[in-house]
């Protein structure tokens, strides 16, 4: 059995198939199923996350150095982006989730990932539970703090170099 099959007998229009095919399984789930797709990092790895982190650690292996890689650019972000929050909460002896609240911490991440990663504001402010427009606040803040403090300075180059190679 295929999908095609399956689908063949519902209806014999591909789209009208799918769409009934989905009603008919919803309705016997009791509930609307989101689609998986909407899960899928970089474009090819679905999964929890320790399964996504191992399997980009190795893609990124595979392709240092090579041009022809389809979603390269999602995967250095996507790779970037955990990279990033476990160095900032490495550099700064806390946990996850005490970078996910207000603070240093949480800002500090929100500069580097919007600095180092492709993500937009509304991606970042996912990660943290905030609006596009606090994001850039966020960010704002660190950036105009970088200026005036040494000791930040410091910090922000040694998480940076840590990735930067």
């Amino acid at each position: 059995m295929d999908r095609e099959m399956i689908l063949g007998m519902v209806s014999n229009k591909p789209k009208e198939a799918f769409e009934r095919y989905r009603y008919f399984t919803e309705k016997e789930m009791g509930e609307a199923v989101e689609s998986p797709l909407k899960k899928v990092y970089a474009g090819m790895i679905l999964g929890e996350e320790r399964f996504v982190k191992k399997a980009l650690k190795r893609v990124k292996e595979t392709w240092e150095g090579k041009h022809e890689i389809s979603h390269r650019k999602r995967l250095q972000s996507v790779s970037g982006a955990e990279e990033i929050l476990e160095l900032v909460c490495r550099e700064n002896k806390v946990t996850r989730e005490v970078v996910g609240k207000r603070g240093e911490e949480r800002d500090l991440a929100i500069y580097l990932l919007k600095r180092y990663t492709e993500s937009t504001n509304g991606q970042i402010g996912e990660m943290f539970g905030l609006s596009f427009s606090a994001v850039t606040k966020a960010a704002e803040r660190i950036s105009s703090r970088l200026e005036m403090e040494k000791d930040l300075r410091r910090k922000v180059g040694k998480i940076t170099d840590c990735f930067k190679g």
